[in-house]
């Protein structure tokens, strides 16, 4: 299978010299697999996500996304990319939900034909209709965290990197949101994604569980669920 991203124990020191690090296995994402990142709260899942989409650069350790260093050479392969972050506010850019998600097929060059059928496309299937002229400010978290997606899923990327993407979106918008993804990892998309309680866990096929610093468990979803590290991810999730 080809690999999508992979990283090598990896370790970043913050300028507060707080030292974040994920170490053990290597994590590895292949083309159309779904792969859950588990852990508890500061384990160092955003970390980890922040390296994948070449934010950060490891103080120590390798990350490889399409075979190229994220952090020097994103430019070379951000179209290639989906990301959706905890915090999407910062990356929420136009005025209104159509202009959203217009802007990054504008950006990369689309056609306005392209465009305009991506954008139907991700409106219709993320029950988003009627919300196209909204301006985002009074859209509620769920619909910003739909919205996000939205952009992120008309780039048809063969890399989808979700952090906590599910929360605060209602059981119905949930459905269509993992629908959608569904459909595009069968047509190849790799997801890789923070996951935080054991619904949403379903939805994967490979897991990853980060402790302490280290990626302690790397295996099938039903390999995870049937480890001692379900209990501790259980517990976490009733907190």
């Amino acid at each position: 299978m080809e690999k999508i991203v992979e990283i090598k124990c990896i370790k970043h020191r913050y300028p507060d010299n707080t030292e974040v690090s994920a170490c053990g296995l290597d994590l590895v994402v292949e083309k159309g697999e779904r792969v859950a990142l588990v852990g508890l709260n500061g384990s160092g899942k955003t970390t980890v996500f922040s390296h994948i989409i070449g934010l950060l650069k490891p103080t120590e350790g390798e990350v490889s996304v399409f075979g190229v260093d994220p952090y020097h050479d994103f430019e070379s392969i951000g179209k290639k990319m989906g990301v959706v972050m905890q915090s999407v506010e910062d990356q929420l850019i136009g005025p209104t939900v159509l202009d959203d998600i217009r802007f990054s097929l504008l950006n990369y060059g689309f056609s306005e034909k392209e465009i305009a059928d991506r954008t139907k496309e991700v409106i219709s299937g993320l029950n988003l209709k009627g919300l196209e002229n909204k301006v985002i400010h009074y859209l509620s978290g769920g619909e910003k965290k739909k919205l996000a997606l939205a952009g992120a899923l008309a780039l048809h990327p063969d890399l989808l990197v979700l952090d906590e993407a599910f929360n605060q979106i209602d059981p119905r918008g949930l459905s269509a949101a993992t629908k959608m993804i569904e459909y595009q990892s069968e047509r190849g998309m790799a997801v890789v994604m923070a996951v935080s309680n054991r619904e949403d866990l379903e939805h994967f096929d490979k897991v990853y569980f980060l402790q302490s610093g280290k990626i302690v468990f790397g295996g099938t979803r039903e390999e995870f669920l049937s480890s001692d590290l379900k209990n501790e991810f259980c517990q976490h999730e009733r907190q």
